[in-house]
């Protein structure tokens, strides 16, 4: 049950189902345990989604969030593993014509959550679909990108993304990026990797920045 802290009647927490890749029982051709290179992935540090928090209080400025759709399964498995991978699907989700067939197997092509591999193919898949884009990783903070054109700094923590830049350029910016990657609909920041934002009024000159207004004022056209 997601969201399961949540007040009843929320429409966050709800029960999900999720197709996984058995870890625990991965074989080669010869019967024996199959080891990964379990290469992993870098997501973003809470520091970083804090720093996006802060630029969106500029004035001007937005910050909203937006969950990629089953994510890892928008990325190949081969982007980053070269070892293939043979699956046997439970029987209740067996085609009706597979009822012949003793022990049906089949690759896997998609990087499916459990695989040792699937969160490196996802982080691969996401930063190259970006780079075309035009977003530029930030230097030393592991998934954490900015666009100068834009105007935008955006921040992936596996599936989780958080935006913010100038409130005008917030919906070229989603469109682009979803015209790439799967998304739900961008919503102002709320609950973000289980804590809830919220915005209280405070004295705006205080968070004022002279480098983060220089990059926001930088090429925003």
């Amino acid at each position: 049950e997601k969201g399961s802290e949540l007040p009843e009647g929320r429409p966050d927490r709800k029960y999900k189902g999720r197709a996984v890749f058995q870890g625990n029982n991965v074989r080669g051709e010869e019967n024996y345990r199959a080891l990964s290179e379990d290469l992993g992935s870098s997501p973003a540090s809470m520091a970083a989604g804090k720093f996006a928090d802060y630029v969106g209080l500029q004035n001007g400025c937005a910050c909203e969030i937006a969950d990629a759709l089953r994510a890892y399964t928008q990325s190949l498995l081969s982007l980053v593993s070269n070892t293939a991978a043979w699956v046997r699907l439970p029987k209740e989700i067996q085609p009706s014509d597979w009822r012949k067939l003793r022990d049906p197997v089949v690759p896997l092509r998609l990087a499916l959550y459990g695989h040792p591999d699937a969160g490196s193919c996802w982080e691969k898949h996401c930063n190259t679909q970006l780079a075309k884009l035009g977003f530029q990783p930030i230097p030393n903070w592991p998934g954490c990108f900015s666009h100068p054109k834009w105007s935008t700094v955006l921040v992936v923590y596996v599936d989780d993304f958080k935006m913010a830049g100038k409130a005008a350029n917030m919906d070229a910016v989603w469109n682009a990026i979803r015209s790439v990657i799967t998304t739900d609909e961008p919503t102002p920041f709320g609950k973000y990797l289980g804590c809830e934002h919220e915005i209280s009024q405070t004295d705006a000159r205080r968070l004022q920045s002279d480098i983060v207004r220089q990059f926001l004022d930088s090429k925003s056209d």
